[in-house]
């Protein structure tokens, strides 16, 4: 009842309605025609003719194909046991228990092989012994202890470079980790307990400095010490910085590459000037039948709207459009019985896929768009239908005022469905322009009636001009274009979930957690430092508790005579061999002591006295004390 109401209104309006008027519809569109930037053909992308696969090949490829469909519905098991391989190959070379677990489960022990131990040539060493032997045969024991000494720095230079410092001492690199414990072993006093005093000669000490020189000029320039690594801190922080950026980039235009695509490259269909947009059509209608009054918002304004939408519009978002125009005419005819006023919808679908080509500013399809996604846009259900374009023709018997258009030469797309009254349509019942309902929302389900292609041909654009007007009789045909649908936000996705409100701020907290987790992880190296204990053990300790007590007790400053004293000791029984502890005697083996000895009997605070000790201990490194 409502539809022959409408059709009645419809009808009577269409028979008031003034003819086109031919001489402006033949001005515009030779104005049109004329404009070099619009493509008016759609060439299809010729595809290169593909080689035949080998013969070897096919027999292989049958194989597959019949283990595929033997195999049937096992693939979800064969999935499900890869997936789980696969997460045990990760837990395995994340976690090292894990390895370690199923190396003594299988019985196997892991062999550990010990690093290769230097071990001089026999000639070398023979030589060496022979050199120190005959130093010894003439009395010169001292030159003969620090031969062998200085030979053995040179071993161990050459056989571990990273060991030996310019500033270390004979003990300090007798503590060196690296060295065997054999080779750490020294040579104990029976009595003390302590390090053999070697008495130190003048030549042996022109030998020291010469061997001193040599060490420092082997470490400067290089040699024995490990490479340093090819990449800088600099470097491999602003890497990773980069990556990381990188792979946000990546993963934010994965979600949103769709909008940025057509907020920043395509321009709507309305507006291009390819095959298959609609730039003409909308100049063509704009030159012939314009809105009355200029339109600010296309959504609410009376005359037809197109809708254009692509493939990657979201079929809600066409239903919100349809919607929001259907609401806005009932209210209409509630505030005026007598006329209401109509909202009427156009819902033009996509249907090619295009490519630019190379330097130039026109298209070539490459193929259809889903058809079944396509469907989904019109707000009712249909199904697609591919019709010949010998049966196609004007099935509405409502609308005289529409006519035939010059199909292209190729399949023409239709859709059918229970809701769906078909305007231009097929045999069987299938419409390429088709109303919804009774209401006012129209469907051109082929593009290539109205497209910048079908536009090249006159009799194409008259019967554009006669749909609208045998849609809208009222307005006499006017429109405008929607341009909304191109800017909206598309498909929804993980990425644009968690890059969108409600949960943007979570997402964040996640990246900070992570910038700060990594600049934890980098200013950390080695393994974890032990926790430090309460009561420090060992002879640090102990030397510690001292100085704190004597602090405690003022007696700082009586430690710099008493240090001098004891030092004086220690010094002369390593150096002066059965004399007598004195300074002047230590000052004749090596310039600088007596100046020392006197600093630390004068000092009256802690500071003197600790700068006078500093001084005393690289003394006595200088000597080998």
């Amino acid at each position: 009842m409502a539809g022959d109401q409408v059709a009645e209104r419809m009808g009577h309006a269409a028979a008031s309605v003034p003819p086109i008027d031919s001489a402006r519809v033949d001005a515009a569109w030779k104005a049109i025609r004329a404009d070099g930037s619009i493509q008016f053909d759609l060439p299809e992308k010729a595809v290169p003719p593909r080689d035949p696969p080998p013969e070897w090949l096919e027999p292989v490829l049958r194989a597959i194909g019949e283990f595929v469909q033997w195999v049937g519905g096992g693939w979800r098991v064969i999935l499900w046991i890869v997936g789980i391989v696969i997460v045990a190959a990760l837990l395995f070379a994340i976690v090292p228990g894990l390895r370690e677990w199923l190396a003594e489960r299988l019985g196997r022990r892991r062999v550990v092989e010990e690093a290769p131990v230097w071990v001089p040539t026999e000639t070398r060493a023979r030589a060496v012994l022979e050199d120190a032997d005959a130093l010894a045969g003439k009395g010169r024991y001292d030159e003969a202890v620090r031969l062998l000494l200085f030979r053995s720095i040179d071993d161990i230079v050459a056989w571990r470079g990273d060991v030996v410092r310019p500033a270390d001492t004979s003990r300090d690199i007798a503590r060196a980790d690296a060295l065997p414990p054999r080779a750490r072993r020294v040579r104990r006093d029976r009595r003390g307990g302590r390090a053999q005093p070697v008495r130190r000669a003048g030549a042996g000490r022109r030998r020291l400095a010469a061997r001193a020189r040599r060490l420092c000029r082997f470490r400067a320039e290089g040699r024995g010490v490990n490479p340093s690594s090819p990449f800088a801190v600099r470097t491999v922080v602003m890497l990773v910085i980069g990556g990381a950026l990188l792979l946000l980039a990546s993963i934010l235009m994965s979600g949103f590459g769709d909008e940025i695509a057509r907020a920043a490259g395509d321009a709507p269909a309305a507006d291009r000037k390819d095959g298959a947009g609609y730039h003409a059509f909308r100049r063509l209608v704009d030159a012939v039948q314009p809105p009355r009054a200029a339109v600010t918002e296309p959504i609410v304004a009376s005359p037809i709207l197109i809708l254009t939408p692509t493939a990657a519009s979201r079929p809600e978002e066409v239903k919100a459009i349809v919607d929001r125009r259907i609401a806005l005419a009932e209210k209409a005819g509630e505030d005026d019985d007598t006329r209401p006023l109509r909202y009427p919808t156009l819902l033009i679908l996509p249907k090619w896929r295009v490519e630019k080509l190379p330097l130039q500013d026109r298209v070539q399809r490459t193929g259809e768009v889903n058809g079944t996604r396509v469907m989904q846009l019109i707000p009712t259900r249909v199904e697609q239908h591919t019709e010949d374009r010998g049966d196609i023709g004007v099935a509405a018997q409502d609308y005289p005022g529409l006519r035939p258009f010059a199909l292209p030469d190729r399949p023409v797309r239709a859709a059918k469905g229970p809701a769906l009254y078909p305007l231009i349509g097929a045999r069987d019942g299938a419409a390429v322009l088709g109303q919804v309902g009774s209401g006012d929302t129209f469907v051109l389900v082929d593009p290539d009636l109205v497209n910048n292609r079908a536009l090249a041909d006159e009799r194409n654009a008259r019967a554009a001009l006669a749909m609208l007007r045998a849609i809208d009789p009222e307005h006499d045909g006017r429109a405008v274009f929607d341009k909304s649908l191109h800017y909206a936000r598309g498909d929804r996705n993980l990425v644009k979930l968690l890059f969108l409100p409600p949960f943007l701020g979570v997402t964040l907290a996640l990246i900070a957690a992570a910038v700060l987790a990594g600049i934890a992880a980098a200013g950390r190296f080695g393994p974890p430092v032990a926790e430090k204990r309460a009561v420090a053990a060992g002879k640090r300790a102990l030397i510690d508790n001292i100085v704190a007590l004597t602090r405690l007790a003022g007696r700082t400053p009586q430690v710099g005579p008493r240090y001098a004293d004891t030092m004086l000791e220690v010094v002369s029984r390593r150096l002066l061999i059965g004399g007598t502890p004195s300074a002047e005697r230590l000052e004749r083996i090596h310039p600088g002591y007596a100046d020392i000895d006197r600093r630390l009997r004068d000092a009256r605070t802690e500071s003197e006295a600790l700068a006078a000790a500093r001084d005393l201990t690289a003394w006595k490194k200088e000597t080998g004390a």
